[in-house]
């Protein structure tokens, strides 16, 4: 009996469909489920994720018992929910090998733990990016709001000497 796949779209359907058709040029024999949120045609079984949640979800999964799971995600997915969603699935499915391709493309795949420093890296440039806008924009709003502060006291401070005068 040939391999069992799992494939699981977090790209375009239509890049998604390339992916399968690389995956079964590959691995011919391969029994191909995909699990996406609509048909795929190129896959010999499609589970609609909208269907299953959760843990009902992750059981479909393990009673596929799959040899390999592919992630088909964007370039700028990994800091985002359905990234790590699909990464758990991808682990909780139970597969003897996992592998994440960028752009749905089998040339640029790469393991879970790149995925993470991928995930890291982004996070830490978007950090590094707020910090540097607090630097430079920091001092300015805090000197607008000490600037809105001191005239918002001396304006005070004017009306209650008027009144002293009118008196």
């Amino acid at each position: 009996m040939g391999s069992r796949l799992l494939a699981l779209r977090l790209v375009p359907p239509e890049v998604f469909e390339r992916l399968l058709r690389d995956l079964r040029l590959q691995y011919p024999e391969a029994r191909i489920t995909a699990v996406a949120g609509g048909e795929a045609g190129a896959a010999d079984d499609v589970i609609d994720w909208r269907a299953l949640r959760g843990l009902g979800l992750v059981r479909k999964l393990r009673e596929l018992r799959p040899d390999l799971v592919v992630v088909a995600h964007g370039r700028d997915h990994y800091a985002t929910r359905a990234y790590w969603k699909a990464a758990l699935l991808a682990l909780a499915s139970g597969a003897r090998a996992r592998s994440f391709c960028e752009e749905g493309d089998l040339r640029r795949s790469h393991g879970f733990l790149a995925g993470a420093g991928r995930a890291l890296w982004q996070v830490a440039q978007e950090f590094c990016v707020a910090a540097i806008g607090l630097l430079v924009f920091g001092p300015l709003l805090l000197m607008a709001a000490l600037t809105d502060l001191t005239e918002a006291l001396a304006g005070r401070a004017g009306r209650s000497r008027g009144r002293e005068k009118t008196r």
